[in-house]
Order: C-alpha cells, then sequence, then structure tokens
C-alpha cells in the first residue's frame, strides 16, 4: 500500500473498491501518526515527572532520539546533530518524536531508567510506563533469562567424571590450549566464540562479539542482561562447543591429542561417537540454515507486494512457518463479515504450494 506503483491490478481488485481501500489506508496512516505523536510524548513527560531528569535533559534526550532515527532514512538531508536542530527529509516533512518507533524509544527509556540506583529504578520504570498503551508492566531487568542451551545436545555433552571431578569450562579451554598448541590470544579467541555462542537467543538482549587486543576476544550484552563471561555458559554446552572447534577447526593429526587432553572422562569409542553426534549436529544445523537462507531469497525475488528489507522478508517466512505449525490442516480459516466500510469477499487463507479455492 505504501508503494506509489501499486494499482488495483497487483490484487485483482475493483478499481472502485481499490479507491476505497487507498482512502481508508490514509485516514487510518493519520489516526496512527497522531496516536503514536501523542504516545511517545506522554512517555517522555514521564520522564520528565518521575526520574531525576530535567526537563531539559528530557528535552536533549528525546531530540537524540529523533536525530538517531532520522540519519537512518534513506532520504535524509544531512545536517548537524545539535539538540534543538529540527531536521527534514526530503519530501520536506519534519521527522520529530512521534516518527521514531515506539519500540526504540521504549529501548532508550528503559536502559536511562536502569543507569538509576538499584533499590529505586523499579519503581521508578513501573512510574514512567504507567497508562502508556503498549508497555510492559515490569522492567527487562527483572525478567527471567532465557537458556536456549539449558539440556545436553548428546548422550556424552554432560560429563561422565565424578562431581567433584569435573572439569570447569576454563579447564577445559586450558587443555584444549595445551592439546592444539595455543597462545593465550588465540585461546581468548576461542572462549570469546563460545561465550557469544551462549549469550545470544534472546532479541530483546542482543549480544555483541569484539575479537582482538591481548585478550583475544569480548562479549558485551546478552541473553542474562548484562555482559555474558565464560563462567555463565553451561558446562555441557561449552563441551559441546569445543567438539565442534576441535571437529571444524584443529589440525586432522592433532584432533585426538585435543579430543584426549580435554574429555579425559571418556573412553576411545565415546570420544568418536561424541565427535560423530557433534559433528551430525552440525551439518543438520547447516541444512536449516541453507533452506531458511534459499527461501528468504525467494521470498525477496517473488513475493508480491516486494519485501523492501530482508526484516520484511524474515517476517513472512515466519507468518509462513507459523501457518505450517497450525496442526489441523483442515482447520478453516476463513475471514467473515465487514471490515470498516468496506465489504469485499475474503478468500481462504491457504498454505504456500497449495491450490487457492
Amino acid at each position: 500500500m505504501s508503494e506509489a506503483s501499486e494499482s488495483s491490478d497487483d490484487y485483482g481488485i475493483d478499481e472502485g473498491i481499490w479507491e476505497q481501500i487507498k482512502q481508508h489506508y490514509e485516514e487510518q496512516k493519520e489516526r496512527r501518526a497522531t496516536f503514536h505523536l501523542k504516545r511517545n510524548t506522554y512517555l517522555l513527560d514521564n520522564m520528565k515527572k518521575y526520574t531525576d531528569m530535567s526537563d531539559a535533559e528530557v528535552d536533549e534526550f528525546g531530540y537524540f532520539m529523533v536525530a538517531a532515527d532520522y540519519f537512518k532514512l534513506p532520504d535524509h538531508r544531512g545536517g548537524a546533530i545539535d539538540p534543538g536542530t529540527r531536521h527534514y527529509r526530503m519530501n520536506g516533512k519534519e521527522h520529530t518524536i512521534g516518527d521514531v518507533p515506539f519500540k526504540h524509544i521504549l529501548e532508550q527509556v528503559e536502559k536511562r531508567i536502569k543507569e538509576m540506583p538499584a533499590d529505586r529504578r523499579t519503581e521508578t520504570f513501573k512510574q514512567v510506563m504507567a497508562d502508556v498503551p503498549g508497555t510492559t508492566k515490569n522492567p527487562d531487568w527483572e525478567r527471567e533469562a532465557i537458556n536456549p542451551n539449558a539440556e545436553p545436545a548428546t548422550a556424552f555433552s554432560t560429563s561422565k567424571a565424578a562431581k567433584d571431578s569435573i572439569k570447569c569450562n576454563r579447564q577445559l579451554l586450558d587443555d584444549l590450549a595445551v592439546g592444539l598448541g595455543m597462545d593465550d590470544r588465540q585461546k581468548g579467541m576461542i572462549e570469546a566464540q563460545i561465550v557469544y555462542h551462549d549469550a545470544i537467543g534472546d532479541d530483546k538482549r542482543p549480544a555483541t562479539v569484539f575479537f582482538g587486543g591481548d585478550t583475544g576476544g569480548k562479549v558485551m550484552g546478552g541473553r542474562l542482561a548484562r555482559d555474558h563471561t565464560l563462567a555463565d555458559v553451561p558446562n555441557h554446552f561449552c563441551r559441546d562447543q569445543i567438539m565442534d572447534y576441535i571437529n571444524q577447526m584443529a589440525e586432522e593429526e592433532k584432533r585426538n591429542i585435543a579430543r584426549a587432553a580435554v574429555f579425559s572422562d571418556l573412553d576411545p569409542g565415546e570420544k568418536v561417537a561424541y565427535s560423530t553426534a557433534i559433528a551430525e549436529n552440525a551439518k543438520e544445523l547447516g541444512r536449516k540454515q541453507k533452506e531458511e537462507g534459499d527461501r528468504l531469497d525467494e521470498i525477496m525475488e517473488t513475493h508480491k507486494p516486494k519485501p523492501k528489507t530482508i526484516l520484511e522478508a524474515r517476517n513472512i517466512l515466519d507468518q509462513e512457518n507459523l501457518l505450517h505449525s497450525v496442526p489441523d490442516d483442515n482447520l478453516d480459516l476463513t475471514q467473515r463479515g465487514h471490515y470498516g466500510d468496506l465489504d469485499y469477499s475474503m478468500k481462504r487463507v491457504v498454505k504456500s504450494g497449495e491450490t487457492r479455492m
């Protein structure tokens, strides 16, 4: 609908109904814009009311969110980032706090409140978010962390050593370094990779890994709402990651030496079985990633209307996966009734590749 080139022919809709749809869309768009402006402004007003920030500090805080969002636009006009500056798009429209996605504002507001003293920040968060539509009742720092790697992936992931003899993550890495003859910087890079792979999994708590320096690397952020460390990684997951590294990255003549050094709790046959299981898991993961990548490419090329970004394509793929997860193939998903003032026939929802009835 946002594409100027779209017409009724693209959807097989009568021209008269198409004009009604466009008019309805524009009215909805205007109402949404007004709602977003009021909601975003109300949230910042609450910041002035309930936080320790002065009105001027909140205004500056809001300005930097507008500027950051503005310079991400493909049609920005450039200019200086300076509080008080007004920013206009190529079409002459001013970019304001109402144009900043509410999700981004929530993230920044929560980050700012999180900087407050721990004994006051939760209550302040609830006061700021009260009566603001679309906000959460509890701050992210009080949300229980997810753990996508909580369960062992293979029968050999959990150490078979006696409880008081199980190697900690640090010892596992030290033994790997000895087995492969690595220096501390190389070991640090592997540690950063392992920590990063365990830190990801929560879109609301992203993780970033930096490689380099004397330590080899560092992870910032993660699913625990703080910087992830090696101690946070489940021991069985650390073992899996090390076995995967040996399988894929170690020189062939050193692999058995490294496995013997790290996995001393397993006999030779178990080491082979463990290595094989991890290799199969990696192969299956690669297959799924390729399949998803191919489907995203297909959506970008063939879907109508054409997705503007890979994120839009991924949303379409997520919808497809959700539809395919419906257990009853005979479930009637037909929409019935009127939508606003429009009255036109809605087709039955069908799965991709099926014949439309």
